[in-house]
């Protein structure tokens, strides 16, 4: 199961080399401590037992939780969340994010996080932007309206993957660069 998440945590856990960074990692399902452990252990510049005491692992069950999860991010000192497509497909649908989770669902969860955090930036999946270039602006500005203090797109094509899994398919660099365009022209 872990591996799904290696590459990401781990690029993630780099983040600890900086000794006052703080990094709250929200997934769907436990990730023993020995592997986070063994991993600290490997980092170069990482002290292990100081990095511990600076990561928190959240692992929520269900969608109730998500704005608690936002608040305890808030409230452990964390200058900035992300809402990932993963975590809310998971929670709402028990699947990996596949394109399955509609705007409106992505955007009712921002909201609630937001919400119950309003001092936590947070940065919103905005997965493919959710069409062409002028549904990436009505997404952006209904995401700025729920309170993200940032959206990210991917550029995939659908069938879209998990940015985990193999054999993506990757938008035309062009359409990419229009979908980038819009999205900075929508914003407020």
């Amino acid at each position: 199961i872990f591996q799904a998440y290696e590459e990401r945590f781990l690029f993630l856990l780099l983040l600890l080399r900086q000794p006052r960074a703080r990094l709250v990692y929200l997934t769907s399902q436990q990730i023993h401590p020995s592997i986070v452990d063994y991993y600290l252990a490997q980092m170069p510049g990482v002290i292990p037992s100081h990095a511990r005491k600076r990561l928190f692992l959240l692992s929520p069950l269900d969608d109730s939780s998500r704005s608690l999860s936002a608040k305890l991010l808030a409230d452990a000192g964390v200058k900035v969340g992300f809402m990932s497509g993963f975590a809310v497909s998971a929670a709402r649908l028990g699947l990996p994010d596949t394109g399955l989770i509609s705007f409106a669902e992505m955007c009712d969860t921002l909201r609630n996080c937001c919400a119950a955090a309003p001092d936590l930036p947070i940065i919103a999946d905005g997965d493919t932007g959710y069409g062409e270039a002028l549904n990436v602006m009505h997404m952006v500005r209904a995401f700025e309206d729920a309170g993200a203090g940032a959206v990210q797109i991917e550029d995939q094509l659908l069938p879209k993957k998990c940015g985990h899994l193999n054999d993506k398919k990757l938008a035309d660099a062009d359409d990419m660069a229009a979908k980038v365009a819009a999205a900075r022209k929508a914003r407020r």
